[in-house]
């Protein structure tokens, strides 16, 4: 720990090396709340007509709001606080919570914006410390509306999760990796798998769990909606039963993916389908719920204006994917 000191900040800075900082400082801020799962929208053009964009808070029960955290490539605004710089000054006051000018916070920062490029700090002449890959609230509660409170216990590996998903529902690794470094799949002290939802202040507000045993079961808990944006703009939303089935779809069309957001809703609901169509009120809405007796009977009722895209003479898209992957 070197302390808060401007000393200590350039031993901070020293620790990486100049091409790890210049790949932080350019990375776009849209682009890494993308991968570490905050919700954007773009709200019109910035400084030299690049597109201006500002977090969405979704931490309350009911329709999403704008905030007043904007950002247009790699520098922010937050016009509530006066607080504003680069991306690194970004994700260590807005996303970590802390402060630039405080070592592990800037450490931490720059760690979590080379992961979100796919890339390994480089450090010089210093052996790194393990980078934390969430701002977790530490009580592993979630609250609903209704003030009951439902615990959650974690366990402290994903190894089992990761094995279900891997293994068992044949997802790649490469799509499952994000999520985990972002804190999004976890796994509790039972085994079960679990797909969490945070608010934009990092804590936990819902969960979708699914079993990794015999016994297989679903089960939602506080917020329902995981969310996985493929990139700030957004013109098709596409609806699923499940996480899993999302990361299927999201395997199997990876290169046509681009404007795209995906939604678990946990089930059948029209709630989070509301939420996201308050987000981005233009796009165009697939269902690809599963083809039984109640998926069908959910488009039913909701088919037009939304659009139906299912899967064919199979269930649901893990089973697809599944079928694939045992054909090749």
């Amino acid at each position: 720990m070197y302390g808060k000191s401007i000393g200590g900040i350039i031993m901070a800075k020293k620790a990486f090396s100049e091409e790890t900082l210049q790949i932080a400082r350019n990375t776009d801020i849209s682009d890494f709340c993308i991968w570490y799962g905050l919700p954007v929208k773009k709200i019109g053009s910035g400084i030299g007509g690049k597109p201006e964009y500002c977090l969405i808070d979704n931490s309350k029960h009911g329709a999403d709001k704008q905030t007043s955290c904007h950002f247009s490539s790699n520098v922010f605004q937050r016009f509530s606080t006066g607080q504003k710089g680069d991306i690194i000054d970004f994700v260590s006051e807005v996303v970590l919570q802390g402060s630039s000018a405080d070592v592990e916070t800037f450490r931490k920062a720059v760690e979590l914006i080379t992961a979100s490029k796919g890339l390994s700090p480089e450090y010089v002449n210093e052996v790194p410390q393990k980078p934390s890959a969430l701002n977790l609230k530490p009580i592993n509660t979630i609250t609903e509306e209704d003030s009951r409170k439902i615990e959650i216990e974690f366990a402290d590996n994903e190894y089992r999760a990761i094995a279900y998903l891997n293994k068992t529902r044949m997802i790649d690794m490469k799509f499952i990796n994000p999520l985990l470094h972002r804190g999004i799949i976890r796994q509790d002290v039972r085994g079960n798998c679990v797909f969490c939802r945070y608010a934009t202040d990092g804590s936990l507000i819902g969960v979708e769990r699914h079993g990794t045993g015999f016994q297989k079961f679903k089960q939602t808990n506080g917020k329902k909606g995981i969310f996985l944006q493929i990139s700030p703009e957004v013109k098709t939303i596409c609806v699923f039963e499940t996480a899993i089935d999302m990361l299927s779809f999201r395997e199997l069309y990876a290169d046509k993916l681009t404007e795209h957001l995906l939604l678990s809703m946990g089930g059948l609901n029209d709630v989070t389908i509301d939420e996201a169509k308050s987000m981005y009120p233009e796009a165009k809405v697939f269902l690809c719920v599963d083809n039984d007796y109640a998926g069908n009977k959910f488009i039913s009722n909701r088919c037009p204006p939304y659009i139906r895209y299912q899967t064919k003479n199979i269930k649901d898209w893990n089973e697809l994917l599944v079928l694939h992957k045992k054909k090749q």
